[in-house]
């Protein structure tokens, strides 16, 4: 396990076989919680630590859409998302990066 958790929420990820997402004991997987994009983008960052800017993301998840389609459905995700994955990330204008001081746990 990496990490401290500011929030108390684990964050357990188990990418070998079926993907297994969960957060503070929530599956993540159901996609009414998280759409399936967020739930990529989420293991794409944890995976890759650092900033990432914005547009790359949209473009590597929304490839078959427009720059400025793949932008919106990128802020749209994640204000879908917001509350849920607000203290695994880090949101910038700009870029996004994974809380590296998140509590997580990845296969």
């Amino acid at each position: 396990m990496k990490g401290q958790s500011a929030t108390g929420q684990d964050l357990h990820l188990a990418l070998l076989g079926r993907p297994i997402i969960n957060l503070g004991g929530v599956s993540l997987r159901e996609r009414d919680v998280i759409p399936l994009k967020m739930q990529a983008l989420l293991c794409y960052l944890v995976m890759n630590p650092g900033e990432h800017d914005r547009e790359m993301l949209a473009t590597l998840l929304w490839g078959e859409s427009t720059t400025q389609q793949s932008r919106t459905s990128l802020r749209t995700d994640l204000a879908r998302t917001a509350g849920r994955l607000d203290s695994c990330l880090h949101i910038k204008r700009s870029s996004l990066a994974f809380n590296q001081t998140t509590r997580y746990w990845l296969d």
